[in-house]
């Protein structure tokens, strides 16, 4: 167990998804993972904002972060757990 837990579900919103995502594939103590709003093509994304007239988008929190991993390899990490991933549409953001 993980510093005495044993089962728990990891939920996160925006950031916090990516977030609830990694603990979820590091800890077997997480039975399921819910992850709102963060899941994309990273890679895709970075790569096309560097050549954007705006400037790079710069991935705030997880500097480098494609180096360590991507986000299906995070969903297969978590797998085969329980694994709801909620994306919206319209985000203005990516």
């Amino acid at each position: 167990t993980w510093a005495g837990l044993e089962r728990a579900i990891a939920v996160g919103l925006s950031y916090g998804g990516f977030r609830a995502m990694l603990a979820a594939a590091l800890s077997e103590s997480f039975v399921a993972c819910v992850s709102s709003c963060y899941v994309n093509n990273r890679r895709r994304i970075l790569e096309t904002s560097a050549s954007d007239e705006k400037g790079s988008f710069l991935d705030w929190y997880f500097s480098n972060v494609l180096r360590m991993v991507t986000d299906v390899e995070l969903c297969r990490l978590i797998c085969p757990r329980p694994l709801c991933i909620e994306v919206g549409v319209n985000d203005e953001l990516f």
